[in-house]
Order: structure tokens, then sequence, then C-alpha cells
């Protein structure tokens, strides 16, 4: 099991106890939305307020960024379940840089044969 599927179910896991814990319909419906949209947008880039924020207005949904950093008793429901999907898409990301760092290296030294090491005179450049 990878760190992306470990990552992806508990963001899975904190977005249902988020529903459980929701006290309306109209929460359940902005965690829900607020969900498909973070994963759109993790497939793509890192999650951010902002981008969430601007993902759903599309759907016609109202939410502030200053709902998601408003402070509530109890908790924020919208602002738990983004910082989940942040580091979710964080480590997403950084494993497919990673990934073409490695293939770039391989390219880079796959570049130079023996043949072109052999030509430099200096032994200590070669």
């Amino acid at each position: 099991m990878t760190n992306n599927s470990i990552s992806k179910k508990r963001v899975d896991s904190v977005f249902s106890t988020l529903q459980e814990k929701a006290k309306t319909a109209s929460v359940r419906t902005k965690l829900a939305r607020i969900h498909n949209a973070c994963e759109k947008i993790s497939e793509n880039t890192v999650v951010s307020v902002a981008n969430v924020v601007r993902y759903i207005a599309e759907e016609g949904v109202k939410l502030s960024k200053r709902t998601i950093y408003n402070d509530r008793e109890g908790g924020n429901p919208y602002k738990e379940l983004i910082e989940e999907w942040m580091k979710h898409s964080e480590l997403v990301h950084s494993e497919k840089k990673s990934r073409v760092k490695n293939v770039d290296t391989e390219t880079a030294l796959s570049l130079v044969d023996e043949e072109d090491l052999a030509k430099i005179p200096d032994i200590a450049l070669r």
C-alpha cells in the first residue's frame, strides 16, 4: 500500500466523520462539494483554500475564505477537511516531483558515455 492510498483513505475517513458530526443538511452538502472539489483539484495541483473557494463558486456554492478560516466552537469542519486534502495533495505532488527528478538524473547520466569521458584529457575532470 502506497503513501498515496493511505493518505486518501485518511481524507475519506475524516470526510465521513465530519459528515456524521454535521448538524445541518447545508453543512453536509457544503462538505460534500468541498470534498469533490478537493479531489478534482488534487489531481492537477496542490489544494489551497483559494482554489477550493474558486472551484465551488463556479458550481454556484457560496462559501467565503473567511468562513473556512473562522474558528468555531467544536472546530470548523470545512477547514479540517481542506487541511487534510492539502496534506494529501502535497504528498502526492512531492512524490510525483521526486519521480520526475529521478528520471531526469538517469537521462542526464546516460547522455555521457565512456567514449566521451575518454576524450577529456584532464584526469581530474574525467
